[in-house]
């Protein structure tokens, strides 16, 4: 199986919002979820394996990993070959405008999976606290077959940026980040939708 982790994940961690620790070549994630009804954050944390923190500024591909544990705190993925198949995992967050949130065609609904919709307060110095999102989904497609992932604001109206995921005609899986305007309202969905 595969992990993408796309760039804004870990971006912004100066205030805490993301903390990276490596002990013997693991690299564990801790992302605060934030409780609406009891004003609290408590971290669930990403234990992935044979990683650098250096890679994390950029959109990332891990190989060869399984999904050991998932709780809900915790998800820990162990190495393992594993031959490629037509579902990944990624982690993805949008960090392009505020209140974020991200967004795919409603008809590829059956291609996402949320396993997890994390919440964070976050804060920007013009506009103050917001709660920004993380999603930790599974993604299955067939070859020749492709699904964007929209980075834009709380709701369908300013679509342009997207990760786009494919795979081709020999199973391999591809994300380019391409700019795709797009005004066409009410054919999107949210993915904090498909929790």
């Amino acid at each position: 199986m595969r992990l993408f982790i796309n760039e804004g994940t870990c971006k912004r961690k100066w205030n805490n919002n993301v903390i990276i620790h490596k002990k013997n070549g693991v690299v564990t994630l801790k992302i605060p979820n934030y409780n609406e009804a009891t004003y609290k954050q408590t971290y669930m944390e990403f234990i992935i394996p044979h990683i650098e923190e250096s890679m994390l500024k950029t959109d990332v591909w891990m190989y060869n990993l399984v999904l050991e544990e998932c709780t809900e705190n915790r998800i820990v993925f162990s190495e393992k070959y594993d031959s490629c198949t037509g579902e990944i995992y990624a982690l993805i967050r949008s960090t392009e405008v505020v209140p974020d949130d991200v967004y795919i065609p409603k008809e590829k609904s059956k291609n996402v999976k949320v396993i997890r919709r994390i919440r964070f307060v976050d804060d920007e110095c013009d506009l103050g606290d917001f709660l920004s999102n993380v999603y930790f989904i599974k993604i299955k497609l067939d070859r020749k077959e492709k699904l964007p992932l929209y980075l834009t604001y709380e709701d369908s109206k300013n679509l342009w940026k997207a990760i786009v995921f494919s795979r081709n005609v020999e199973g391999t899986w591809v994300a380019n980040t391409e700019i795709k305007p797009d005004k066409n309202e009410g054919k999107y969905i949210s993915l904090s939708e498909l929790t």
